[in-house]
């Protein structure tokens, strides 16, 4: 699900030339699929945790003792067995082996409170070297500015925000962006909600100069937001996928029975 709103949100970049940066829900059924540990020195490391719909999350773990990066790959190996994905592992003593497990517990530790503690939406972006393309950008305090919008996440959730409780198109020009990036910052923002199943789930937005084409803009975006709508709504179906919403929103789950966190396959056998 959210390989399908980034890839949207690249392609509604590629084709208006702008930055695009936009909200998502928490999608359920949402299985890890693979972890990586990077070494980022003898005693710490770096999690990556990538799940089967395309999210990116990490974790930077330390240790006690210092670990070689081979023992790092054989751990990448059981965490897949851990997860019915791979083969039984085998260290080479029982320190690696509860180390290793160690390192698997305080991972899904981690991904199991950012699953169940879902205050504030996903937000992703695109785009940004579009702005280079603009003559208006090629002062470098300039792109600094506007870029500065899209280096805070805050500020982007509470625009995305704005416009989903407006339920409409909504737009900021020159100014008009004050509250969120530098005065005189010379860009506009034009974002619209999505929804899913008829109920508003999220929003996208797009960045560019002040003197981007508004009227072809706002309905290549009122078109895409109708598409993405209903390429969610036909997955949320196919594949009977729950969400929930951020619970800052008072929101509950949408389409759920029970809470599930998924962690390791059970349906599958070991």
């Amino acid at each position: 699900m959210a390989t399908i709103l980034h890839r949207a949100a690249e392609t509604f970049s590629e084709i208006t030339q702008c930055a695009v940066f936009a909200s998502s829900p928490r999608f359920d059924q949402d299985f890890i699929q693979d972890v990586r540990l990077v070494q980022l020195d003898p005693q710490k490391l770096l999690a990556v945790l990538i799940t089967d719909f395309g999210l990116i999350r990490t974790e930077t773990i330390y240790l006690d003792h210092p670990v070689e990066q081979e023992f790092l790959s054989i751990c990448e190996k059981y965490f897949l067995w851990r997860m019915s994905k791979g083969e039984k592992v085998l260290f080479g003593s029982e320190a690696e082996t509860k180390t290793a497990q160690r390192i698997y517990n305080e991972v899904i530790v981690r991904h199991v409170v950012g699953y169940v503690n879902f205050p504030a939406e996903d937000i992703f972006r695109t785009g940004l070297s579009k702005l280079l393309n603009y003559p208006e950008f090629n002062d470098p305090t300039a792109l600094a500015s506007s870029l500065s919008l899209l280096e805070d996440s805050t500020h982007m959730r509470a625009m995305l925000r704005q416009c989903c409780q407006e339920r409409k198109l909504t737009s900021w020009i020159g100014d008009e962006l004050a509250p969120y990036i530098p005065a005189g910052a010379e860009c506009a923002v034009i974002a619209i909600p999505y929804k899913i199943n008829q109920t508003i789930s999220g929003a996208i937005a797009l960045l560019g100069p002040m003197r981007i084409p508004y009227r072809n803009l706002f309905g290549l975006i009122q078109l895409f937001s109708e598409q993405i709508s209903d390429s969610l709504t036909k997955s949320v179906y196919k594949f009977k996928i729950t969400y929930r919403q951020p619970t800052i929103l008072g929101a509950k789950r949408i389409d759920a029975e029970e809470t599930s966190i998924q962690l390791e396959n059970k349906n599958k056998k070991r």
